[in-house]
Order: C-alpha cells, then sequence, then structure tokens
C-alpha cells in the first residue's frame, strides 16, 4: 500500500507539472529563446505539447496507481497534496507569488479537503453487467443524469459567448464588450476559466462512474466470469472514451483563462462532491451516508471555497505588487519610467524605425495572446532606452546604439513573426 501511495504521490507531481507548463504556453505563447540552442527551440515550440503529454502520463499512471493499489480513504488527502503541488510549480514555473495570503488561503483549502475526504468515504462493492444495467436504468439516475448534461451543455454554450466577448474586448479594448463589464479583464478571464474547468471536472466526475464500473467488470472477468462478451461492458468503454476526450478539451480551455492555484482548489471541491452525489445516486447509496456525514461535506465544500476565493483575489505577480494599469494588468514599463523620472516622450529617438517598434509594442502590450511577450519585450526596450538617456551623451558612439537597437529590433520582430506563424500552424494542428 505504502509503495502504491508513493508512486501515487509521484504521478501527482508529474499531472502538476505537466498542467504548468501548459499554462506557460498560453502565458508566454511567444516567449523569447535562445535560437543558438536547438533544445530552447523545440521546447518553446512545443511546450503545450510537452506539457500536455507529461500530464497525461502523470494522469493515467496515477489512476492506475490509486485505483488498483490504495483503498478509497486514502485518495482524497493525496488529491489534496496535488492543491500544494500546483501551487509550488506556479511559484517556479509561472513567477506567482507567494504571500501570507496565499500560506493562509492554502490551509484553508486544505482544511475544507480534510472534511470534504474523510467524511465523503463510502465502500463499494463489485457488480455485474446485469445489475450495472438495472442501475443506469433506474428512473432516479434517469432523471438526473439527464438534468446535469442539459445544464452543462447549457452552461458550455453561454461560457463560449462569453470567451468570444473576452476576444471581442481584445480587438475593441471597450470594456462593454466584456463578458462581465464591471469586472477587470483579469477577472473577467478567472470567471471563464473557472466555468469552463469546472464544468470539465463534471465531465471527469462523470467518467469516474464509468471508470468504476469498467473496473468493478475487469475484476470480474479477471475472476473467471468474463463480462466483455456483452454489449453494455463496451457501452460503458466507448462513453469513458468519448467523455475523457471532452473534458481534456474544457479542462485545458480553463488552463488558458484561469490560474492553476486558483482553479485546481476548485475543481478539487467540485469533483469530489459530484463524485459523491453521482455515486450516491448511481449505486443508489444514500443509506450508506449518515445526514451528519452530509452536512460535514457541505460545510467542507463551503470552507474550500472560501479558500479559493482567497486565492482569487491575490496579487498573482510580483509586478501587480508595485504597479497595475487601468485593467489591473502589470504596467511594469511604466514603473521603470517613473523610477527614472523620465516622461515616455522622453524615450523617441531620431531613428523612425525604433519609434515604430515602441508604438508597437505599447499597443500591443494588451492586446491579446502574446501580450505578455510583447509587454516583456516592452520592459526590456524601455530599459535600453534609459540606459542610453542616462548617458546624457550624444556625442560618441550614441548613434552607433541607436543603430545596434534597431538592428535587434529587426532581429526580434522577424523572429517572433516566425515563431508566431509556426506556433499558430502547430495548434491548429492540436
Amino acid at each position: 500500500m505504502w509503495i502504491g501511495a508513493g508512486i501515487t504521490l509521484l504521478t501527482t507531481i508529474i499531472s502538476s507539472l505537466g498542467l504548468s507548463i501548459q499554462q506557460r504556453s498560453y502565458r508566454r505563447p511567444f516567449a523569447k529563446v535562445n535560437y543558438n540552442n536547438i533544445f530552447s527551440v523545440l521546447f518553446e515550440k512545443y511546450m503545450w505539447t510537452v506539457g500536455f503529454c507529461i500530464y497525461i502520463v502523470g494522469s493515467l499512471s496515477g489512476s492506475i496507481c490509486s485505483i488498483g493499489a490504495l483503498p478509497v480513504t486514502l485518495l482524497a488527502p493525496i488529491g489534496s497534496f496535488s492543491l500544494i503541488t500546483n501551487a509550488v510549480f506556479a511559484k517556479l514555473l509561472l513567477d506567482d507569488v507567494w504571500t501570507i495570503w496565499s500560506m493562509l488561503a492554502t490551509l484553508v483549502i486544505l482544511v475544507g479537503a480534510f472534511f470534504i475526504g474523510f467524511f465523503g468515504i463510502i465502500p463499494e462493492t463489485f457488480k455485474t453487467v446485469e445489475e450495472l444495467v438495472e442501475l443506469f436504468a433506474r428512473k432516479e439516475f434517469i432523471i438526473y443524469f439527464t438534468i446535469q448534461e442539459i445544464l452543462i451543455i447549457l452552461i458550455l454554450t453561454w461560457n463560449t459567448f462569453n470567451e468570444f466577448k473576452l476576444k471581442k474586448f481584445n480587438t475593441t479594448k471597450q470594456t462593454e464588450h466584456l463578458p462581465f463589464p464591471k469586472l477587470s479583464k483579469s477577472k473577467n478571464d478567472t470567471i471563464v476559466g473557472l466555468i469552463y474547468g469546472t464544468m470539465s471536472i463534471i465531465l471527469s466526475t462523470q467518467g469516474v462512474l464509468f471508470c468504476k464500473s469498467g473496473i468493478q467488470l475487469i475484476g470480474l472477468s479477471i475472476g473467471g466470469n468474463n463480462q466483455f462478451n456483452k454489449p453494455f461492458t463496451w457501452v460503458i468503454v466507448i462513453m469513458l472514451i468519448s467523455v475523457t476526450l471532452i473534458q481534456l478539451f474544457y479542462f485545458n480551455m480553463g488552463i488558458k483563462y484561469c490560474d492553476l492555484v486558483v482553479l485546481m482548489p476548485a475543481n478539487y471541491c467540485v469533483y469530489t462532491c459530484f463524485c459523491l452525489l453521482n455515486g450516491l445516486v448511481y449505486f443508489n447509496q444514500w443509506n450508506m451516508l449518515t445526514w451528519w456525514k452530509l452536512l460535514l461535506v457541505a460545510l467542507g465544500s463551503v470552507i474550500l471555497s472560501v479558500g479559493v476565493l482567497l486565492l482569487s483575489i491575490r496579487p498573482k505577480t510580483k509586478e501587480q505588487l508595485t504597479s497595475k494599469d487601468s485593467n489591473g494588468n502589470p504596467d511594469q514599463s511604466q514603473l521603470l519610467l517613473s523610477q527614472n523620472n523620465l516622461p515616455i516622450e522622453n524615450l523617441y529617438s531620431s531613428n523612425s524605425e525604433i519609434n515604430d517598434h515602441y508604438d508597437r509594442l505599447i499597443e500591443n502590450s494588451g492586446a491579446g495572446e502574446g501580450d505578455d511577450y510583447y509587454g516583456d519585450m516592452l520592459d526590456d526596450l524601455t530599459l535600453r532606452l534609459i540606459e542610453i538617456h542616462s548617458t546624457n551623451n550624444e556625442g560618441n558612439g550614441y548613434e552607433a546604439q541607436w543603430n545596434q537597437i534597431s538592428s535587434t529590433l529587426n532581429q526580434e520582430e522577424t523572429a517572433f513573426d516566425n515563431e508566431s506563424n509556426n506556433s499558430g500552424n502547430s495548434m491548429d494542428v492540436l
């Protein structure tokens, strides 16, 4: 058992690493690379694919170990461990800040996770195909499952329109185009990502039902009672594969818009509650969970939700601790100018190419995909221009410095355009 627990914890770390790499690819889709290092180029180009493969390996191996080698009572504590690993990788790979506020929120989340995991445990028994068909055909389950599917479709459709509004805002910069105009752009992103993520995790809990059923059928088949010569067994397999693929798509939409340190605790809460509820309805186990345990599970859900809320309102990056723009996003270039007592006009030069490039960076630094890259380039260029102005010397070597910057900018712009096109083509293929 302890070997299984250790392997499952290791695969949890691997899965968290894969998710963080995927989100990094969304945050910095065109990050600057060292073009003299082929490994750096390949990693940046295929970052999303690398992260996705790592996540799949960790998830599949973790599921096999947890289902085959661990009692149910250990699954919830191990699930809460993933909340910590995601927070650690968010700090290391995504440059999230780690403050007292973050520590308090994580502690609250772990307390809520304990309540949900400890008091929501229900023992299971193996069932044959005939018994599973009988459970599926129950009127209560059909009504419950139908309502759940209709709500998921309606919410995902509504959120697709929300995402369309976000993309329109990235073009127009008019707040009335935001899904929630009274909130900042970053909070709109978080809400859209949370909706995608929670819907995907509800689909995942449906997959767990099919997976549990499949594991039970495999166990009976290994014991000599073959269950795979019956059509309903393969219906379960097909439904499991379909739900898994749809869930993966919407989960990636979630991490595209929402920070993992916010999304994963919310998903853990939804996952545990819906797994419990689905199991109670599907396996008809209401008599196996007392009212006071249900009350404590509900209390744990409330506590965990409070922790998620605390995490969602924390500063996300170092720059947000010091400076924000009107949309609540980092505005580091303006901070650099203010620290050096320079108005933006002082950075314009007689070199028109530099001026044009600087204007484009200012315009695009918050204009949608690649905006983090544009923002980083704007900060770098601001620093270089400030360095030249700080010498206050237009004599020997001054024009050469301008020409060198202009040449570098042209190279970076060409590399960015090529990388943007290649990345776009790669994502289209995916």
